[in-house]
């Protein structure tokens, strides 16, 4: 249930946040949307390898939640790019 309630609230925040920092940044670079999604997955690579080390559930399912936050911006970028 934590990580359903982390996918939905994070997922939902960080595509929200995505969309308007690549709207807010597309009239400088018309790659603002594309950096945004590629910073986004980039962060989140060293996340998902420390939540797969650690022995500790609790810092496991919050550092996917921080992996959500940080990777989900994906969504409203590449839909605008498309």
């Amino acid at each position: 249930m934590i990580n359903a309630f982390s996918l939905t609230f994070f997922g939902l925040v960080s595509s929200i946040i995505g969309g308007i920092i690549s709207d807010k940044f597309e009239t400088k670079s018309y790659m603002a949307k594309t950096a945004v999604v590629l910073f986004g997955n980039f962060f989140s690579i060293p996340l998902i390898i420390v939540a797969m080390l650690t022995d500790n559930f609790y810092l496991s399912i919050g550092l996917m939640a921080v992996k959500i936050f940080v990777s989900s911006s994906f969504l409203a970028p590449s839909l605008t790019m498309m």
